[in-house]
Order: structure tokens, then C-alpha cells, then sequence
């Protein structure tokens, strides 16, 4: 234990006890980015012996083992270490990174682990990274709202009437809302349209409260969605440890106001996706921005162009990752706004990549847009981080800005213009994932082969399931 990590212990520990805390939520995330939790004793913090010692776990039931060697610890971070104050209890939190009980490394296969790798390969190239995430989500009342509303809306595509005459009723009805919910008109909603606005904004107050920079929040375009933007967060490790977080937190005070946050990539098919846009910017040692060339049109540097031509390059084998789940290809379609061509571009927000207008052009960034929020952030940032430094290293050029919309253009136009399609399903991902030895040594052998096998069992899930679309489609013939 390094003697700064034993002060962050210490300053732990003082909060702790003049909390009066009896129990401190410990957290890791599994490999596919759902949060796990055992409640320790504070007792068992102050006399250190878990901050040393760690706890033990069933690898085996949280997708990192076989059941036959399922042995696992998780050790405290002390700089994670939060208390957060909900409206009607205070609770501890801490974040874990895993080891295996017969050595003393961090398991290689650990989100975290993954991460810190990516961030230590920057740094061995000069680099410092800076990430800025732009977290969506949709909250309803109940899953049977999602159910409901899902059902209006396909019940009236189905039947052909307009929804003017049909659908404002009855999602009236069920929303509680004395305003009619339409889909993809509710960007910058404000109150009383927003309903959630005030859920958002104590959301938010609190991310600020425990070091979470939040840039700013609001309605987005869907019926029942947020955003909310995070500010300048160095490295994948900490970018990651701030969209679980946000995760953890909403969903705790969604309780308090009988909410349910979700982050299913696309929640109502009518309805706008959710996506978790990455912007990301490479410091040098001297913190300047080394994305920055005050003599090039968009203000990018070499170093920004190879970067971007790296993300483009290792797209489609990224987006297993990206996009990790059956329901994000039902987001990812084309002549919708999430990005499915391999295109950058200033300020297009068709792109994949896209370089946004700032006032201040020292602070360009790239923005990657086709992440969603059911990935495992530590791993979508260090793939992302690790395939913008691989165009780094080879020096590999991005081409010229595409400033049309690519789903407009025809395949020959596209194919001309060097534009692939993203993968359009999980299947097509995982294969894409598997031939691209770049993203494959980005996650390290041990996850992407548990990765994998985690997802193809999906796929072989999905493919058996009937959905009640096909009971409609097929029942009569």
C-alpha cells in the first residue's frame, strides 16, 4: 500500500466515523456494467481490515468465473470513497477493484483493470486523456408504463389511425401529465411540460455534492428523457466511475420519488434512443491540448486527425462494446440520429465522430456518438482511448470531413467515399469484435474471452425467444 493511498484511508476513515454510518455500500460492476453490492460494516473500515484485506465473492455469479475456480476479492478504492444525502437516509459508498485470492495483481479481467491499463498506455505515450460524458436515460413510473406506452404506439401503427385522434389519451392517462406526450418533441422541454425537471436537478445537485463535474441537465427529445452532461473528467477510470455513479444515485432517488430510471438503449420504439456520447481530448505533459492546431480549419491537430482515424478504423470492431445489447440495434438504424456510417465531421451530428463548434477553439475535442448507456463504461472508454492511440502510432488518416448526411447518400456514394456501416445487430458486432486484434488486446484476453462467451449466450437466447410482434405477424398463418 503506497503511503498516498494510506492518507486517502485516513481522510476515509474521519468521514466514516463522524458520519455515525453503520454500513458502507461496496461496489464493483460486473463485466456487462451491472453494479454489484455487499453492505461491510463500518466497523470492519476503521479498523482497516478491508481496506487491506479486501472481501471475498462468488466470481462465479458475477460473469468473471467458472464455478469450479470462482474465488474472487474486491479491495476499496479509498478515492472513491462518497457519503451522499437522500431525502430520507445518508449512505456510504465505495468503489472495488478485483483480484484473484492467489495473487496480489489487480484480475486482469476487471472493468476497472481494463481501464487503467488504457490510461497507463496513454500516459506511456505522452498523453493525459480527458473525457466528458453525456449520459441519457428515460424514467417512468412503473415498467408496465414503458409496457403500455410501447403497446399504444404500435397498436395505432398496426391499425393505421393517426395518433392525434388515438394515442394522447391514453398515454394521458397513464403518465399523470395534464400535457400531451409526444414522441421526439420534448428536446429542452421546460416545466411544467418537464414533469421530471426537479427529480433532474437534485439528481444533479448531488453528482456536484461528491466531486461529479455535471456541465448542465435538461429534458431531452424523448417523452420521459434526460440528460445530463458530465464536465472534463481525466482519464477512463475516473469517466467510468462517474457514469456508474450516476447510475447508482438516480436510481436510489428515483425511489424517493416512486421513479424508475432506465437505460435501455431504446425503452418505447416510437420513441428517441439513448445514447452515451463520449467526448474525449488528449492532454499533453505540459497541459496544453494536443488536439489543438490553431492554423488548421477545424482547429485539429495531426495528433486529433490520426486519433480520429484510429476511432473510425476499429468502429465496427468497437461497437460489441459500444453497443452491447440486443435492444442497442434497435437504436442503431439509419435516418435516425444515432450514428450508424463511419463518417466525422464538424459539427454534423449524423457522424460517428464529430468535432463540435467551441467558442474557445483551444478546447476541441472529438465526440463519439454511437455509445450507449447499457455498455460497461470502463470498457467502451478504454477501447475508444485505445484505438484513437493506435491511430496515433500509425499514423492513420481519417480522410476528408463527410458534412452531408450518410444515410442520404447511396451505396455508391458511400462506398466511393470509404464509408462503411456499423454492425445492424449484436451478431454482426460480436464477429466484427472478433476480428479486430486491436480491440481484442484493448480489453485484454481474459474479458473479451468472458466478454464473448457472455454475449453469444445472448444471441442464442434472443434467437429462441417469440416476441408478441411475431404472435401478431405469424398467429394466422
Amino acid at each position: 500500500m503506497d503511503e498516498s493511498a494510506d492518507v486517502s484511508i485516513k481522510e476515509a476513515n474521519r468521514i466514516l466515523k463522524e458520519s455515525g454510518l453503520e454500513w458502507v455500500q461496496t461496489l464493483f460492476t460486473d463485466l456487462l456494467g451491472n453494479i454489484r453490492a455487499v453492505s461491510i460494516p463500518a466497523s470492519t473500515y476503521l479498523v482497516g481490515k478491508i481496506w487491506n484485506g479486501g472481501t471475498h465473492f462468488d466470481g462465479s455469479s458475477t460473469t468473471f468465473r467458472k464455478s469450479e475456480k470462482s474465488d474472487m476479492t474486491a479491495i476499496p478504492d479509498p478515492d472513491t470513497f462518497r457519503i451522499i444525502d437522500l431525502r430520507d437516509q445518508r449512505t456510504a459508498f465505495v468503489f472495488c477493484d478485483l483480484l484473484l485470492p492467489d495473487t496480489t495483481e489487480f484480475f486482469s479481467g476487471g472493468p476497472r483493470t481494463v481501464a487503467m491499463k488504457a490510461n497507463s498506455d496513454a500516459e506511456a505515450m505522452g498523453f493525459r486523456s480527458i473525457f466528458q460524458p453525456e449520459i441519457e436515460f428515460y424514467v417512468f413510473n412503473s415498467i408496465q408504463e414503458a409496457i403500455m406506452e410501447n403497446d399504444v404506439w404500435s397498436r395505432d401503427a398496426r391499425i393505421g389511425v393517426g395518433s392525434s385522434f388515438v394515442v394522447p389519451n391514453i398515454i394521458q392517462d397513464f403518465t399523470k401529465s395534464k400535457y400531451l406526450a409526444k414522441p421526439k418533441q420534448h428536446y429542452f422541454s421546460p416545466p411544467p411540460f418537464d414533469r421530471f425537471a426537479q427529480f433532474r436537478e437534485e439528481l444533479a445537485t448531488m453528482l456536484k455534492s461528491i466531486g461529479v463535474p455535471v456541465k448542465y441537465h435538461h429534458h431531452e427529445l424523448g417523452t420521459h428523457q434526460m440528460e445530463i452532461e458530465i464536465g472534463n473528467i481525466e482519464g477512463p477510470v475516473k469517466a467510468g466511475d462517474a457514469v456508474i455513479i450516476h447510475k447508482y444515485i438516480s436510481r436510489l432517488l428515483g425511489a424517493e420519488y416512486d421513479f424508475l430510471p432506465s437505460y435501455m438503449p431504446k425503452p418505447i420504439f416510437a420513441d428517441a434512443g439513448n445514447g452515451l456520447h463520449a467526448h474525449i481530448q488528449l492532454a499533453t505533459k505540459e497541459q496544453e491540448n494536443a488536439f489543438y492546431d490553431k492554423d488548421d480549419q477545424y482547429g485539429l491537430s495531426s495528433t486529433a486527425r490520426y486519433f480520429i482515424g484510429g476511432l473510425l478504423e476499429h468502429a465496427s470492431g468497437m461497437t460489441a462494446i459500444t453497443d452491447p445489447t440486443i435492444n442497442s440495434y434497435k437504436r442503431l438504424v439509419p435516418e435516425f440520429e444515432a450514428p450508424v456510417f463511419t463518417t466525422w465531421s464538424p459539427m454534423n451530428r449524423t457522424a460517428l465522430v464529430r468535432v463540435p463548434a467551441r467558442a474557445d477553439h483551444a478546447k476541441v475535442d472529438v465526440e463519439y456518438r454511437s455509445p450507449d448507456p447499457a455498455c460497461n463504461p470502463y470498457l467502451t472508454f478504454a477501447v475508444l482511448l485505445q484505438a484513437g492511440l493506435e491511430g496515433i502510432r500509425k499514423r492513420i488518416d481519417p480522410g476528408d470531413p463527410v458534412t452531408a448526411d450518410p444515410s442520404k447518400m447511396t451505396k455508391m456514394e458511400r462506398k466511393e467515399a470509404g464509408i462503411q456501416q456499423l454492425p445492424a445487430t449484436l451478431t454482426k458486432a460480436l464477429e466484427a469484435l472478433e476480428s479486430d486484434d486491436i480491440v481484442k488486446k484493448a480489453l485484454g484476453k481474459e474479458a473479451c474471452e468472458l466478454f464473448l462467451d457472455l454475449k453469444w449466450k445472448e444471441v442464442k437466447e434472443n434467437q429462441i425467444f417469440v416476441s408478441a410482434w411475431e404472435i401478431y405477424k405469424y398467429f394466422e398463418v
